[in-house]
């Protein structure tokens, strides 16, 4: 009987994992909460006419098999690219196979599964209630914290949760 109780003890690589993947899902989502906010109200009212463009980006983990988007990912950050060079000599390690390596490829990962419920809550915010705030006198950055993010709350939890989610697993 003793030897079944140590069959279902977690190991220290067990945890280690575990740990691991709970701090790369936990730094994604705040990334993501960080950059995705600004960029999903961007996407949700602007007219520019490259908005297409910034939203197939966003959308293109979603079509591109999780390997193809790391191998990019590999190829861009290497050491024998700009980005992977420069982060060499500041650093003096390589990105790829590192915890910031895979926090970016788990950021951009992850991009459209923040950035699409944002941008669903930043559509169904009233245009009259931000209009009201500016001509109350608000800034456009007030606005956007005091009415905006209030009322967009149920989209950007989601976004949250899809995000931690998706990140875990």
């Amino acid at each position: 009987m003793a030897g079944h109780a140590a069959v279902f003890a977690p190991s220290l690589m067990d945890t280690t994992a575990l740990w691991l993947t709970l701090k790369l899902a936990l730094c994604t989502t705040l990334i993501l909460l960080a950059v995705g906010l600004p960029l999903a109200w961007w996407l949700a009212t602007t007219r520019r006419r490259w908005r297409f463009l910034v939203e197939a980006v966003v959308a293109l983990p979603l079509v591109l098999p999780p390997t193809v988007l790391g191998f990019y990912i590999l190829i861009a950050t290497g050491p024998g690219s700009f980005p992977g060079a420069k982060y060499l000599e500041w650093t003096g390690s390589t990105l790829p196979f590192s915890f910031p390596g895979i926090l970016l490829a788990s950021v951009l990962f992850n991009l459209p599964f923040a950035i699409r419920p944002f941008m669903a809550g930043f559509v169904a915010v009233p245009r009259d209630l931000m209009e009201a705030s500016a001509c109350l006198g608000a800034s456009p950055r007030r606005s956007f914290w005091r009415v905006a993010v209030p009322l967009a709350w149920p989209g950007i939890l989601s976004g949250v949760i899809l995000t931690f989610a998706h990140a875990v697993g």
